[in-house]
């Protein structure tokens, strides 16, 4: 590791950049008149974006660039699938309902798999599969979750799309870290 990599991963680097992007998402999520403030809530929110950078960046330098290449291609599918969904379907309600059971299908299949892995001989490995899929899977529900909020009438005001970008943004970095954690081969 060299050059970017290796400054990306440094814990200076990584310490400052949590505590920055700490400081911007708590100020931009508590101060409604600092998210409706045309200049500085642009300022914040680039601010609170380099700050996530440069963690994912810190993260993804212990990575091959292959397999952070696949974990993004399979982040790019599933929020896809998941903005056509939330588009394209008329019931929400009833899509809320079918992904609850979908979920709670998927928890059930996923503690099967964990069990007979247990009983094989492979229980770190099938408890990581087990945590990293409930991640995608939970994640994947609160991207959905706040893209029904956002785009109900009425909930959110036109004035507040600092805070919706702020909602989708943590989700889908929080279900990129999951995704990493599957497909991500360390160099």
């Amino acid at each position: 590791m060299n050059g970017f990599g290796a400054f990306s991963t440094s814990l200076g680097c990584q310490l400052t950049s949590f505590f920055v992007y700490i400081f911007s998402i708590v100020a931009l999520l508590c101060s409604k008149n600092l998210r409706q403030s045309v200049p500085f809530n642009y300022i914040l929110l680039l601010i609170f974006t380099v700050a996530m950078g440069f963690i994912f960046a810190g993260l993804t330098a212990w990575l091959t660039a292959a397999s952070v290449l696949l974990s993004i291609g399979v982040l790019v599918v599933t929020l896809m699938c998941l903005f056509a969904a939330a588009l394209l379907i008329k019931a929400k309600a009833a899509v809320l309902k079918g992904i609850l059971i979908g979920v709670l299908v998927a928890v059930f299949l996923q503690l099967t798999l964990c069990l007979t892995m247990a009983f094989s001989g492979y229980i770190p490995q099938g408890m990581w599969i087990l945590y990293c899929f409930l991640g995608v899977l939970i994640c994947s529900a609160l991207i959905y979750f706040d893209l029904f909020i956002i785009m109900l009438a009425g909930k959110y005001a036109m004035d507040e799309y600092i805070y919706c970008a702020i909602l989708l943004y943590v989700d889908i970095m929080r279900l990129l870290l999951y995704i990493l954690m599957i497909f991500g081969k360390g160099k």
